[in-house]
């Protein structure tokens, strides 16, 4: 059984995640936006090495009339973390692929459920950010480019 293990392992293993940055805003606790009324934008970096790839993630959440400016709105969030994963042995995917689908598939409920917690922790409703299917985000930021 373990050679079976062996041979289905990935060919890079996460080996922590890093918060960055969590930043909150809320200024008038009786003027609550709606749920539905957030914007969400999702950014990524990466560094890659020889053996190391870091892949870092930002989500922003702020009211459909904001800029991208935390504070501009009632309400907005920004959070960042960063993935660290070690090349264990070749991948069968790209670079590219791994840190614009694989990487922030792995981190993005990392911040979904920081988002949740520091919303209920604020005292205000949940705010549940919606699954992200990466790999049609991928497509789709590559159809654009082309």
């Amino acid at each position: 059984m373990s050679q079976t293990i062996n041979k289905e392992k990935s060919g890079i293993q996460l080996k922590q995640i890093l918060l960055n940055e969590s930043i909150y805003s809320l200024k008038d606790y009786e003027n609550l936006p709606s749920p539905d009324s957030f914007n969400m934008n999702i950014s990524f970096e990466h560094k890659i090495n020889e053996d190391k790839i870091n892949v870092k993630v930002t989500v922003s959440v702020h009211n459909e009339d904001a800029s991208n400016k935390i504070g501009d709105t009632n309400l907005s969030i920004l959070v960042s973390m960063t993935g660290l994963f070690v090349k264990e042995n070749p991948l069968n995917i790209s670079n590219e692929q791994f840190v614009k689908i694989n990487a922030p598939a792995i981190i993005y409920p990392y911040i979904r459920q920081h988002i949740r917690t520091l919303s209920l922790e604020s005292g205000i409703p949940p705010i549940i950010l919606p699954i992200v299917n990466f790999v049609a985000l991928y497509e789709a930021n590559k159809s654009k480019e082309n």
